[in-house]
């Protein structure tokens, strides 16, 4: 029959592969009907692939873009608390890397508060426990923010009340905290203040806290922090919140957190002669506890993450004490005073023992939640915290959703950190997931002065723990309470709730985003990552950095605008130093030629960097010894070397300290390559060259071995400068060793023997025909050796100055140091020497590129990984959190 051809329109020809088909077609879903109907399937397939391809692309890309919006910006369900220490050193004990290794801050109280403004170390005991501390929490490589607190523990309002008053002062203070911070590399000052009194105190207070925040703003943007500086305040327990509005709103607009001082509400030292907790978690009666303070903290402010109360390692006792005023209750009780004084110390945990206290003998507070033993034959009650009472703290933190909790102070606890385990048995990102700043106290019923206090989390008829029933009747010798895990401490930015939720509803693409956003913030990482020793050169972002060329100078005669065009940095060496610390100019002469050498630097608009160097070229181990030794002068050196920079607007300091001898010393460095051998070296009697490019046999005694050894100790050759001497040195009266196989008498040993330096530009004057000079091929130096009057002569000259700056080149260190500029003479022939030498020619190295064979276990790829550790550490761990993923 005739076949109709539907879909293609007469009278175009059948598709070739209609000819092959059989003459009866007729049957539905025969052969002939389903290879008519293919290629429409195939289409349909195709469209119907499309479809579900795009709504899956549509379905997970918005777990993608969570997952990786989720990494760009925290969610505030991510636990924030804090797990805060105070620590000072206090019995000269040490802090451990397991209890850094479990807090979020830590806060050095060691600090004093001088009536000028000006803050120190307490003594030279807590400034070496600061740097323990600080080394320990860096070689951890721990996030913990360590700060410092002012002046904790004295009666500073006297002294704070006037320095705040007065803006020089005020100013002062405000400076001073900002030097102590960047001088100890710290993240943060915590405020210790009495709370103000008079209207004009706390005016004065809170412009000076605001002015604290703009000067730490500016300080973050000079030093490049990533992480801004910390601003807390230790706020007293009383009832100032409900009376001091205003001042609570404005300090929180320059505060991160309050510690609230919740550990001092009852002692001997109050003079009240009364008896009671220091920390009561509750009080049914009174406003002094935890509860009440939190609460009207928290309520004023609806901000309850923004504080922590203070937990005590310590607890206090009384004498004397007599009759209960509140009936059947032993804690609160009157004392009788002798002398018109309060019996009673404050006593540390690990000291119980020490004072007789036994603690089988603890009884338990029902309505303060807190323990304490009565001695009723010596009159005698000692109340403190264990590890009962911190738990029922650290639930109410949590209950309460605080910003966390303070320990005062961590080294109050016993050997075995019986308390601070107990304090990081409880997870404080445990327990009901609340928002940031959700309130959980009833804040309504408030009038002034007085605010109705409500239990929510505890019945009035609570219980006493079955512990303590059972401690009560046994006579045996007390056990552990309870057995308490070490725990963890806080888990920072541990994911909860929502997080988990929202794994489990995206899955596979929300990870994926997340990861490709850690992927990408590595990247910016790598390429922001500036490096460790900041460096003041113009180019250095080029692919051949800046070498160095450094002259000394001292005034010997005036620079020359010639001379300081060539240069990129001056150090001027008329500076001295005097036995307390101070500095100034050696005398009006050279201070009239520093002037000199600034005007013609800024009148030419040079780039060169103008710097001086402490007190050069003088016996000054035994001037500088004792003031670093000393914290007084150390500092009065230091501030004398910032005042001269800013007085005479320089650009730097070189700090000139030949090599420490004790080991308390070994703090700091200097590469000296141009006083090798000297005629005035008493130590031994051997001639030689003053700057030997490379020495003999095992000879260590050169600018090769020198600048090798600093390269494969440090990794860092951009840092490093060789020093040229633009000066000679001169033996007489020398004899012959003829057991030296030196013929060229690099070697020459004498016993009875004189000599001196001499400048280059004096030389010629002084009778030495340098063209007799003779040329050491070893350590490519020249020399002039007179037999006759048994005179040696040691000098640079161009030829060994153009080695020098080859090598320099060859070896990709940072630069030369000429020693000194104005001992050329007047053609400048050695400076053309190191100027005619292309430092940027040559090979193109990378910065820090070593260039030495620094032995067999520290190739250039393990030079490579020291010097970008921190990169290729999160890189690797980056690799191995996806390929587990990928498993």
């Amino acid at each position: 029959m005739a076949a109709r051809y539907q879909n293609i329109r007469s009278p175009v020809d059948p598709p070739p592969w209609y000819s092959s088909l059989p003459v009866n077609i007729g049957d539905p879903g025969g052969e002939a009907e389903n290879k008519i109907m293919e290629p429409i399937r195939e289409e349909i397939r195709k469209v119907d692939q499309r479809r579900s391809r795009n709504q899956l692309i549509k379905r997970y890309m918005y777990g993608f873009l969570l997952g990786f919006l989720f990494c760009l910006k925290k969610p505030d369900d991510i636990c924030q608390k804090r797990l805060i220490a105070y620590y000072n050193g206090w019995d000269n004990r040490k802090i451990t890397e397991k209890q850094i290794e479990k807090l979020t801050h830590i806060i050095f109280d060691g600090v004093k508060l001088k009536a000028d403004g000006n803050i120190d170390f307490g003594s030279d005991e807590q400034r070496l426990l600061l740097i323990d501390m600080k080394d320990k929490a860096r070689v951890m490589k721990s996030n913990v923010t360590i700060m410092f607190s002012t002046d904790s523990y004295s009666d500073n309002f006297e002294k704070l009340s006037p320095v705040m008053g007065e803006s020089k002062s005020r100013k002062k203070l405000i400076n001073s905290i900002a030097a102590f911070l960047l001088e100890q590399q710290l993240d943060g000052v915590e405020l210790y203040y009495r709370w103000p009194e008079s209207e004009e105190d706390k005016e004065n207070y809170v412009f000076f806290v605001r002015e604290l925040r703009y000067r730490l703003e500016d300080l973050e943007k000079l030093e490049r922090r990533t992480q801004p500086f910390v601003i807390a305040i230790m706020t007293p327990p009383s009832n100032w919140a409900w009376e001091e509005e205003t001042i609570i709103q404005e300090l929180l607009k320059s505060v991160d957190f309050f510690n609230v001082e919740t550990e001092n509400f009852y002692g001997p030292w109050h003079k009240n002669a009364m008896t009671g907790p220091l920390s009561p978690l509750f009080s049914n009666t009174y406003n002094q506890s935890i509860d009440w303070t939190m609460k009207a903290y928290t309520c004023k402010t609806l901000e309850p993450s923004r504080f922590n109360f203070i937990v005590p390692f310590r607890g206090a006792y009384f004498k004397n004490v007599k009759y209960s005023f509140r009936s059947r209750d032993d804690l609160y009780r009157s004392v009788d005073k002798i002398d018109g004084e309060v019996i009673g110390k404050p006593a540390a945990w690990r000291y119980l023992n020490k004072f007789g206290f036994k603690l089988n003998n603890t009884s338990w507070h029902n309505e303060t939640q807190t323990p304490y033993i009565w001695d009723s034959d010596e009159r005698i009650l000692y109340t403190f915290d264990n590890e009962i009472s911190l738990r029922e703290k650290l639930n109410y933190t949590i209950s309460k959703n605080l910003g966390g909790i303070a320990v005062r102070r961590l080294e109050y606890d016993d050997d075995e950190n019986t308390l601070f385990n107990a304090v990081t048995s409880v997870d404080l990102c445990s327990g009901p997931r609340f928002g940031k700043d959700e309130i959980k106290y009833k804040c309504g019923h408030v009038r002034a002065g007085f605010m109705a206090v409500f239990f929510e989390n505890r019945l009035p008829s609570q219980e006493t723990p079955v512990e303590y029933l059972a401690l009560r009747e046994s006579t045996a010798p007390r056990e552990p309470l309870v057995v308490l895990p070490a725990g963890n401490g806080i888990k920072r930015d541990s994911q909860q709730g929502s997080y988990k939720q929202t794994i489990k509803r995206y899955g596979m693409a929300f990870l994926v985003g997340f990861f490709l956003c850690l992927i990408f913030s590595s990247i910016l990482h790598t390429l922001w990552k500036q490096d460790d020793y900041s460096q003041n050169v113009s180019d250095e972002n080029n692919s051949q950095w800046q070498k160095r060329i450094i002259g000394y100078y001292t005034g010997l005669r005036k620079i020359t605008e010639e001379q300081i065009e060539k240069l990129t940095h001056v150090i001027f060496n008329g500076v001295k130093m005097q036995k307390d610390g101070k500095i100034d100019f050696g005398s009006d002469e050279k201070r009239l030629m520093f002037i000199d050498m600034k005007n013609k630097a800024r009148n030419m608009k040079s780039d060169v960097q103008l710097m001086f160097a402490t007190d050069a070229y003088l016996a000054n181990h035994k001037l500088i010894a004792p003031v670093m030794a000393d914290s007084k002068l150390r500092k009065i050196w230091i501030s004398s070397i910032a005042s001269f920079l800013l007085e005479q607007q320089l650009d730097g300091v070189e700090l000139f300290y030949r090599w420490p001898i004790t080991s308390e010393d070994e703090e700091n460095f200097a590469i000296e390559t141009n006083n090798f051998y000297a005629s005035w070296h008493k130590e031994k009697i051997m001639s030689g060259p003053i700057s030997p490019l490379y020495s003999l046999g095992k000879d260590n005694k050169s600018v090769a071995w020198t600048m090798e050894a600093y390269t494969c100790r440090t990794m860092k050759p951009s840092q490093l400068n060789v020093m040229i001497p633009f000066r000679g040195a001169l033996w007489e009266n020398v004899s012959i060793d003829s057991t030296l196989s030196d013929d060229l008498h690099f070697n020459v040993a004498g016993t009875n023997y004189s000599g001196r330096d001499y400048s280059w530009r004096d030389l010629e004057t002084l009778g030495f025909n340098l063209t007799e000079a003779s040329w050491h091929n070893v350590a490519k130096t020249p020399y002039i050796w007179h037999p006759n009057n048994r005179s040696f002569l040691t000098f640079d000259n161009e030829r060994s100055i153009k080695e020098k700056m080859e090598y320099v080149v060859s070896k990709n260190l940072g630069g030369v140091t000429i020693d000194r500029i104005d001992e050329d003479d007047d053609s400048n022939t050695l400076l053309n020497a190191v100027t005619s030498v292309n430092t940027c020619s040559g090979p193109k190295f990378k910065r820090n590129e070593i260039k030495y064979d620094c032995g067999k276990t520290l190739t250039k790829q393990t030079a490579y990984f020291l010097n970008h550790s921190k990169s290729i550490t999160f890189d690797i761990f980056l690799f191995i959190c996806i390929f587990w993923l990928m498993l």
